[in-house]
């Protein structure tokens, strides 16, 4: 949801640490696990579908711009 709604806000990629802090926002974890935990739901993402639009770069992860979506 926070890739999205960062999208329809018109921001910029979220970095590994927010998007663990959002995801998981009452959690400590320690930086490795935490970034493997990302990167598993991330994975996730990619199977059901959004492959082709979650975008990486240096400033992080974020939904390609040419995609319709839609918070329900």
């Amino acid at each position: 949801t926070a890739l999205a709604q960062r999208r329809l806000e018109g921001g910029e990629a979220l970095s590994v640490d927010e998007l663990v802090s959002l995801a998981w926002p009452n959690e400590k974890m320690l930086p490795k696990p935490a970034r493997n935990r990302l990167h598993v739901a991330l994975s996730g993402l990619r199977k059901k579908g959004l492959r082709e639009i979650l975008l990486r770069d240096n400033d992080g992860y974020a939904l390609g711009q040419p995609v319709e979506i839609a918070i329900v």
